[in-house]
């Protein structure tokens, strides 16, 4: 039996999903805060299952959107669509590779202080695509948002 957050992650997204009339076509990934799903449009829609994440995250898309930054450095970034508070939804576009997704643990104008060793994994994780994602994130930090959750997940070469 699936925990009662994942359940109502789910409902809430089906709820949304009837809203907007959207059918979900796929999953397209799940994570410790919630899933994403493709829906007909060709959109995605975002179901978290905790309100922090959700207002998280949300925060970063309302500032890129405000911003006008669909891209950095070569890389697509969603662009927010809608989002309903009480659902805890977000519906975003559909990127294609190059692409940085997952914004609930970035952070407007506030670096973080990375640990020792940070460099030298994260390195490690993009291999010969590393000076690409390096400058993507330097180009993210000059519009003064500072990610996180910094793996080929979430950032994506080709």
């Amino acid at each position: 039996m699936l925990p009662q957050y994942i359940s109502d992650a789910a409902a809430n997204a089906r709820r949304y999903a009837k809203m907007k009339n959207l059918t979900t076509e796929k999953v397209f990934g799940y994570g410790q805060e919630g899933y994403v799903l493709q829906t007909n449009k060709m959109t995605a829609v975002k179901a978290f299952y905790f309100p922090q994440h959700f207002r998280q995250e949300l925060e970063v898309y309302q500032y890129l959107k405000l911003w006008r930054i669909t891209e950095v450095a070569g890389f697509h970034i969603p662009q927010l669509i809608s989002h309903v508070d009480q659902l805890k939804i977000i519906e975003m576009t559909v990127v294609a590779a190059p692409f940085i997704v997952d914004f609930v643990g970035a952070r407007i104008d506030l670096p973080f202080d990375r640990e020792d060793g940070w460099l030298a994994n994260t390195m490690d994780l993009f291999e010969n695509d590393w000076d690409r994602v390096k400058f993507a994130i330097w180009e993210l930090e000059k519009h003064g948002v500072y990610l996180s959750d910094i793996h080929p997940g979430n950032i994506r070469c080709g």
